[in-house]
């Protein structure tokens, strides 16, 4: 609403003139807090401190959107011990919903009473929301999120709690776009990195590989009832060359290549399990095969093999140091579209971690991983226009459930 100056009596100007002010100072005074922050993680922490601070609020949080399945994740919270960071909730749940899909500031003074405020998360918490403001993050007309502050510690909020809230929230999506855009161009540094350590590797591999390739026939000519033996031996050779030329396609934004034909799911995981049942029975680790016969899907073997020895892979490092070490493997089909689901009885994963395991670089819990391994995962998996996707319970374990498609 345009206002009138010159019908304002001097008092009036004053209390405009101070409201401007105190804007232009907090402005000014957030542009020096974001300043030196090049990490995300610590750029949100100063947010969520210093508005928590400047709005005489109890706690603060800031909620960033996922494109990828469109939830809003609680990125993370002031220093209250309140403490969100494993929570997301839908962009049609609650008031951060609301103001996400509508990109309009909301300011809610009785929450107990408003229908409209997300009573779960303060169940899941404990905390009691009594009042709160919630603006969104908008970069250009983008929205990537919404920040609001609870229980004003004066009674309520007003207008000016707002104004200032979304010139805080303006500048901080600035600065978000700022370190997302240095992550990427960090990111793409080490890709090129890698992509260029892992051309040397391939190339000496494969010299290597074909003299230890050319020494296994010479064996087998010699002793023929060796040959089953040298056979393995030039099969897991063409596995590691396959899996160092996937990091190199990978690293260098290629398509990784695919060669996929009709094969029998039950004789595709029937070969995993046979392959690793030995090795994991040693290392003290139950594995279990359910799989039902005369279900065909058009896969490149040697990939998809790839695909699941990795989630095996992972699953067996999230038991360690746990009372049941089991990994099951099944295939079936629901609904007619046939599916492999590889389950592990591990430490499960929190929603942030479900949804940053796919990106590259994403190590959580492994000491020696590169976080190539579940990137490279996805890809395979979507050049075979198939699916991944994961359910999880913190203490209990991970499924990863691969979804072919129907038509072959």
């Amino acid at each position: 609403m345009k206002i009138d100056f010159k019908k304002l009596s001097k008092d009036e100007l004053l209390v405009i003139a101070s409201r401007q002010a105190e804007q232009i100072r907090i402005f000014t005074e957030v542009n020096t807090q974001l300043k030196g922050h090049f990490v995300l993680e610590s750029l949100l922490q100063g947010i969520m401190t210093y508005t928590t601070d400047i709005l005489n609020s109890e706690t603060c949080s800031l909620l960033l959107h996922n494109e990828d399945d469109d939830r809003l994740y609680f990125s993370i919270t002031d220093e209250s011990g309140l403490n969100l960071s494993d929570f997301s909730i839908e962009c049609n749940q609650g008031i951060v919903g609301t103001v996400f899909k509508s990109g309009e500031a909301l300011i809610v003074n009785d929450a107990q009473n408003d229908d409209r405020v997300f009573k779960g998360m303060d169940d899941s918490t404990g905390f009691t929301t009594k009042s709160l403001v919630c603006v969104p993050m908008m970069i250009e007309s983008k929205k990537i999120g919404v920040v609001e502050v609870l229980n004003s510690k004066s009674g309520t909020y007003d207008q000016s709690d707002l104004d200032i809230l979304e010139s805080i929230a303006s500048q901080s999506a600035l600065a978000i776009q700022y370190v997302r855009a240095n992550d990427k161009r960090f990111m793409n540094q080490r890709m090129a990195v890698v992509g260029n350590m892992a051309a040397g590797i391939v190339h000496d591999l494969r010299n290597s590989m074909q003299v230890i390739g050319g020494f296994s026939q010479l064996i087998a000519l010699k002793n023929p009832d060796q040959s089953r033996y040298c056979d393995i031996i030039r099969n897991e050779i063409d596995k590691l060359v396959g899996m160092t030329e996937e990091v190199l396609e990978f690293s260098r934004g290629e398509t990784i290549n695919i060669s996929p034909f009709k094969i029998s799911l039950h004789e595709f995981i029937s070969s995993i399990y046979e392959f690793n049942r030995d090795a994991l029975k040693e290392r003290g680790i139950e594995f279990e095969l359910k799989s039902k016969k005369d279900i065909f899907v058009k896969i490149d073997q040697g990939k998809m093999q790839r695909v699941i020895q990795n989630i095996i892979s992972n699953g067996i490092d999230a038991m360690e140091n746990c009372e049941t070490k089991k990994v099951l493997i099944s295939c079936g089909s629901k609904d007619k579209i046939p599916f492999i689901s590889i389950t592990d009885y591990g430490k499960g994963m929190d929603e942030k971690t479900m949804a940053s395991i796919f990106k590259p670089f994403f190590t959580k819990g492994k000491e020696n991983g590169t976080g190539l391994g579940m990137a490279i995962v996805q890809n395979i998996i979507e050049r075979h226009h198939a699916e991944i996707n994961i359910e999880s319970t913190l203490g209990k374990g991970s499924s990863f459930i691969i979804t072919f498609p129907q038509d072959l």
